[in-house]
């Protein structure tokens, strides 16, 4: 699609570095990663888990305005479907929508850029929901795993001889080093050399389990609908934090968001403590996760799904809201500051969580 804007003109020098400055301007954050600078010039050499990430994430504030409006909206019907079906839990009403949309984009993208520019991926969208069907979400299938430890196999060092018996010493070693347990007596003497096997990327990712169960837990409308909010199984603290006093109104607020989570109890804002610890993010299913309360903006839809506007350094008052589960954040965002009408307010598109 990128190349055949740029040959129909679509895409002019001007406009490409307007891209590149939303690109450079936009912040993902942490784990996520960024895109190549001189988008011009480099994305033929992107690679597939980039296009991903400028397809889902980048791309509809970055092309916002420059496209006309027709092309536009193709393009943002083929977002909206990966978007539904780059999720590791996907519900059949996704499905559906998500099987409609790629129907939509195709039609769409034949009438504009006419039958000789149809490629075969576009019929094999077609198949995608029987597929799916048959083999579940697109993350059990993909590749993008395999490509990535492919990678790290070749940037691994090897003396080019017996490659295969170097392969499993290291694996096995790795495996010891993550298994075995040290005498007490000995672990400061052994637990630094241990801890450079830990650390390979050799090893295999500590994926926990429960993606359904995160899921459930971040979308389901009601707080106290037989959830266990005790169970802190995927999440993980960490060691510094500062400790907070809550005020009488923190407590009453803290008193009525514990009614809701465990509405067969009967709390009063007595039963809550008045000191607690505060930190600045947790791990949520291995995930890192922060958050901020901010207000929506009249023009809050202005820009087309998933990309909001929200009003810039103004936070919400405080509420029973205020205080959630934390198995409540559904997923992180990437954001920008922009001027509208002369007024700067604050890009936000979603990331979707990967809940492994």
């Amino acid at each position: 699609m990128f190349q055949l804007w740029l040959e129909r003109d679509l895409l002019t020098k001007s406009k490409l570095k307007t891209i590149e400055e939303r690109i450079n301007k936009l912040d993902v954050g942490t784990g996520f990663g960024r895109l190549p600078h001189k988008i011009a010039s480099n994305h033929g050499k992107y690679k597939a888990s980039q296009w991903k990430k400028w397809t889902m994430i980048y791309s509809t504030y970055a092309l916002h305005g420059l496209l006309p409006s027709e092309h536009l909206n193709c393009w943002h019907t083929y977002v909206m479907a990966c978007r539904l079906l780059a999720v590791p839990v996907l519900s059949h009403n996704d499905l559906k929508k998500a099987d409609m949309l790629l129907l939509k984009f195709c039609t769409q993208f034949e009438r504009l850029y006419g039958r000789k520019e149809v490629r075969i991926n576009m019929h094999l969208h077609c198949h995608l929901k029987e597929c799916i069907e048959d083999y579940g979400p697109v993350y059990s299938f993909w590749c993008f795993a395999f490509e990535r430890y492919n990678g790290i196999l070749g940037s691994t060092c090897f003396n080019n001889r017996s490659i295969e018996i170097q392969l499993m010493r290291k694996f096995i070693c790795e495996q010891f080093v993550l298994n075995v347990s040290l005498p007490e007596e000995h672990s400061e003497t052994f637990t630094a050399f241990f801890n450079r096997y830990q650390t390979s990327q050799l090893s295999t990712d500590k994926v926990p389990v429960g993606s359904s169960a995160l899921f459930h837990m971040s979308t389901h409308g009601q707080l106290g609908a037989c959830i266990d909010w005790s169970d802190i199984t995927y999440i993980s603290l960490p060691s510094a934090y500062k400790r907070m006093q809550l005020d009488s109104d923190d407590r009453q607020l803290l008193a009525e968001t514990y009614q809701c989570m465990y509405p067969d109890k009967h709390i009063l804002p007595g039963m809550v403590g008045e000191v607690c610890r505060k930190y600045s993010s947790v791990l949520l299913g291995g995930e890192k996760i922060g958050s901020r309360w901010y207000k929506e903006d009249s023009q809050r839809e202005l820009y087309r799904r998933p990309v909001e506007i929200w009003k810039l350094r103004s936070f919400s008052p405080a509420g029973p809201a205020t205080f959630l589960p934390v198995q409540r954040c559904y997923c992180k965002f990437a954001t920008a500051q922009v001027e509208v009408n002369g007024v700067e307010k604050q890009i936000v598109c979603p990331i979707q969580r990967t809940f492994s």
